[in-house]
């Protein structure tokens, strides 16, 4: 008679069940699905800020662009010789002052052709694509007479405020019509610039520029400010 012999046998393990891999699966998956979700909601917020970023850096050169040739307004002797008119309108909740004047510059307007250091400058904003767009017109030796001219160039996208304000005195302004024939004494300038294309949040740069020279000073001037703040609808 012979006897089995199980001592010393491997037992046999047991392995997973059908409803174990797939709970498995299951938490493997809202793992995942919870990290993919926290790298996009990364992305996203560092493209917002990379964004916002930008919308700061080319609303400062606008304002500094802008100032600049304020602050290098051409004060000729005569008040015939100078130039200064400016308007401003409001459409859509979006305030578009245009400014038209000469200004002291030694950057050239067309490279091959020969010009003065006095130019013709205005700044307006327009529609484009729907879009808000901050111009420059720079026309070298000016006349009078003749239909204005220049070259245009780009200044600012997505601008939703463009404003200048004039003061002569005690009270501020926004027009500064041509039988004003002289200088304001003093601007004040507001660029507002939206952060996000949908609206909401905006950007704004505020600062000053004295016109008519005082007494003392040379070159350019004006203070800045810059902020951010809630847009209104």
């Amino acid at each position: 008679m012979s006897h089995c012999r199980t001592k010393g046998l491997p037992r046999r393990r047991r392995g997973f069940t059908l409803v174990e891999i797939l709970l498995a699966s299951m938490v493997a998956g809202l793992v995942a699905a919870a990290g993919a979700g926290a790298f996009r909601a990364t992305v996203r917020n560092r493209e917002k800020v990379e964004r916002r970023q930008e919308v700061f850096r080319s609303l400062r050169r606008a304002a500094e662009q802008v100032r600049r040739d304020l602050g290098n307004l051409y004060r000729a002797g005569s008040a015939q010789d100078q130039k200064f008119v400016g308007s401003s309108e409001e459409r859509g909740g979006t305030v578009r002052s245009r400014i038209v004047f000469y200004t002291v510059s030694g950057t050239k307007a067309r490279l091959a052709k020969p010009e003065s250091d006095v130019y013709e400058v205005e700044y307006f904003l327009e529609q484009r694509a729907g879009c808000n767009v901050l111009f420059r017109r720079q026309w070298p030796n000016p006349s009078e007479g003749e239909k204005a001219g220049g070259v245009v160039t780009l200044v600012a996208e997505h601008i939703v405020g463009f404003e200048v304000r004039y003061q002569d005195g005690q009270d501020w302004a926004t027009q500064w019509p041509e039988e004003m024939d002289r200088l304001p004494g003093l601007m004040s300038v507001t660029l507002v610039s939206a952060l996000e294309s949908g609206g909401g949040d905006v950007a704004e740069e505020r600062f000053y520029v004295y016109g008519a020279r005082r007494r003392g000073q040379q070159g350019e001037g004006g203070r800045g400010e810059t902020g951010a703040g809630r847009g209104q609808g």
